[in-house]
């Protein structure tokens, strides 16, 4: 290997190491990245270390482990000198060692590996997992046949090596139970990298990638002196990058964001600072300052249905903000300036008031609020509408009103509500906040995009000019289909496809299996008489017309004509080993008006987003082609199922929905990835041959 191709793949070691450690610091189920069936959460971390696979080891709370041999890229090879021979001896002595332990072994790799080791070789253990008994009765295609067969020689090669006697079939069949091959892109720019930022940021760092470079940073440090790190370790380690509690008053344990305390030195908690409209005939609005505590240290100023009650009459007050010091209304009139500017202010402050936090009153009720700020579970999310806080100044409030319980925490300033107790102001400097909008559902998204964006990854993988991309998208989708058909396609290799339905393998009853494979053959022969047939290419195993394909293909990739269409038994097997998410097209987020909340229109294209972090430049860009609307807003769309509601309302509006779309000064679309209604394009398709 050159030397820039090694340093490659010690930066990618060093990223994957790196994920792994953002996983096991924020607590997140590693079986779902690695393909282990089993809920894993990782307690240890170790690094080069004495087993025979000596990358990565981790070592999981629910008691198992997996050995990590790791590999930028990585082809199928029986070179004695192959990195894959190397990989198959390791995996293998380590089965010898351990051959009915609760361990495993995974080689991790990117799409860049070959797709024989990617889908293939994956196949072969996802079957023998699934059925070890029956697996070799499972249909496989000439390639996979060789794929197998070469997986068992070397591995009897290494099992002899290590052990001086041949491996019985039923070794064979345990070392593949083991034994797995995870697709892990992380590196710069790839959505693993992003969820490893937002993991971050949402455990409590002000920037994230500058964590994440310090743990691929430290990753190299960890493999060069064949280190281990627990959890206990990892915390201490991160912990001393977190915010210096001695930079604010109120140490704030689960709060992300820094906040300054408005007014005073910490939280303040013993008087009330209120505009109101005013109850005057000379004044609008009034400025109110009142002690909180009476002399028994109860509380004495009252509230009701969000109005301040006054006096022995019982004068009941608008209140416009609340705050817990003089200094935070000084804010709020300065940021309002416009609505005060001819205004008729006047301001009744309360006597005496100056050492009023000095008192006993106010200083048990201090420590009370910062208790309720530490037992604040979801610190980034907002108190009223349970979505993630990220303006870069977020306000730090007290809820303490009739009827609701009492609470602490942040709030968006378009939720802030009148009886809100503002104690602070959240600010921040963080560049990944500054790319999402305000009230940004970050936890929304991140849950969905675990198992989901099988589109979006399909169509970053693809080598396609600037242009816009078009899709289909049909309204007749079945979330839960429980039919024993499905559609195979023959191909001129003589290998086999499946029929797809959103990254999924198609379940049809026989009646609707034995229609749409008319309607392919009948497409089949239109096409070739048209000399452009139906075609899928050899690597991506993308779908279209021959001279479609000639467009978005990769140069190592060939186009396979597709032969012939034929009815095929489905059987879960074939769900498991080839669909390729939960959610095909989820999670993506419909852009709208912040103040309306209604959806956005540009040119008659409806604006979907792929990737939040994106979204500032794309909206740069939609202004600079003459969108002049307000401040925007995203509303997460967490599953396909939401995702096809949206279409069918879009579609019924006459509207065209594009993902991620990008303008020329004369709002003509020149990028992005425009969805039409399937049936639609079936029909037009249909009326162009009929006109030949």
């Amino acid at each position: 290997m050159s030397g820039s191709g090694t340093n490659a793949g010690i930066e990618y070691q060093q990223r994957v190491a790196s994920l792994l450690l953002t996983y096991q610091h924020t607590g997140m189920d590693v079986s779902g990245l690695l393909g282990v069936p089993v809920p894993g959460h990782i307690v240890e971390t170790r690094f080069e270390t004495d087993s025979p696979i000596d990358d990565i080891s981790i070592v999981c709370s629910e008691k198992w482990q997996v050995d990590l041999q790791v590999k930028r890229t990585i082809a199928l090879s029986e070179q004695p000198d192959s990195d894959f021979v190397k990989v198959v001896a390791q995996f293998a002595k380590a089965f010898v060692q351990n051959p009915r332990g609760n361990s495993y072994f995974a080689l991790v790799t990117t799409s860049e590996a070959s797709r024989k080791i990617r889908y293939e070789l994956r196949k072969i253990f996802e079957s023998v997992r699934l059925n070890d008994i029956g697996f070799s009765k499972n249909p496989l295609n000439k390639s996979e046949t060789e794929t197998l067969a070469l997986i068992k020689r070397l591995f009897q090669n290494a099992f002899h090596s290590e052990t001086g006697r041949a491996a019985t079939g039923a070794e064979f069949i345990e070392f593949s139970k083991k034994a797995f091959i995870a697709i892990v892109d992380v590196e710069p720019g790839m959505p693993l990298e992003n969820s490893a930022l937002v993991l971050l940021k949402k455990s409590g760092f002000q920037q994230p990638e500058l964590v994440w470079a310090l743990l691929i940073k430290n990753s190299l440090h960890y493999a060069t002196e064949r280190m281990s790190i627990n959890c206990p370790g990892l915390s201490s380690l991160l912990d001393g990058f977190k915010l210096d509690s001695s930079l604010a008053s109120a140490s704030v344990s689960h709060v992300t964001p820094k906040f300054e305390i408005i007014g005073t030195k910490a939280v303040a908690c013993g008087k009330e600072v209120l505009l109101i409209k005013s109850f005057a005939a000379d004044a609008d609005f009034m400025i109110v300052e009142l002690f909180r505590f009476d002399d028994a240290s109860q509380k004495k100023v009252r509230f009701k249905n969000g109005k301040l009650i006054l006096g022995k009459d019982n004068t009941e007050c608008d209140v416009i903000v609340r705050c817990s010091s003089s200094g935070g209304m000084e804010r709020f009139i300065e940021a309002e300036k416009d609505l005060f500017r001819d205004a008729r202010v006047a301001i009744l402050p309360a006597k005496n008031i100056e050492a009023v936090e000095d008192t006993e009153a106010a200083k048990l009720y201090r420590v009370f609020v910062e208790q309720l700020i530490r037992a604040n579970q979801k610190a980034h999310a907002c108190l009223h509408c349970g979505k993630d806080v990220m303006e870069d100044q977020a306000l730090l409030v007290e809820i303490d009103e009739p009827n609701l319980p009492a609470a602490a925490g942040l709030v968006h300033s378009t939720c802030r509500r009148p009886l809100d107790r503002v104690l602070g102001i959240a600010t921040s400097d963080r560049p990944l906040a500054k790319n999402l909008p305000k009230g940004f559902d970050l936890t929304a998204w991140v849950q969905s995009l675990a198992h989901g964006q099988g589109l979006m990854n399909s169509i970053r993988n693809l080598k396609t000019p600037g242009r816009p991309i078009i899709i289909g998208w049909s309204s007749d989708a079945e979330y839960d289909p429980d039919y024993s058909f499905t559609v195979r396609f023959l191909l001129n290799d003589g290998s086999e496809k499946y029929s797809y339905e959103r990254g999924k393998v198609v379940r049809l009853s026989k009646a609707e299996a034995e229609k749409q494979v008319r309607e392919f053959a009948a497409g089949i022969r239109r096409q070739r008489e048209l000399n452009d047939p139906w075609c899928f290419t050899s690597k991506n195993l993308s779908y279209g017309h021959y001279s479609q394909l000639l467009e978005i293909k990769d140069e190592d990739e060939e186009i396979l004509e597709i032969h012939s269409v034929e009815v095929a038994p489905y059987t879960e097997l074939l769900s498991k080993l080839y669909n390729v998410c939960e959610h095909y097209y989820a999670p993506m987020a419909i852009v709208r008006d912040a103040e309306s909340e209604a959806s956005v229109c540009l040119a008659g294209v409806v604006p979907l987003i792929s990737d939040p972090l994106q979204f500032a430049n794309l909206e740069k860009n939609w202004r600079n082609a003459g969108f002049d609307g307000g401040a925007l807003s995203l509303r997460v769309i967490g599953t396909d199922a939401d995702f096809d509601n949206w279409m069918r309302t879009i579609f019924a509006d006459g509207l065209h929905p594009v993902i991620d779309p990008m303008f020329d000064k004369n709002m003509k679309l020149v990028k992005g990835v425009r969805i039409r209604h399937f049936e639609a394009m079936l029909a037009e398709g249909a009326a162009k041959a009929d006109q030949l």
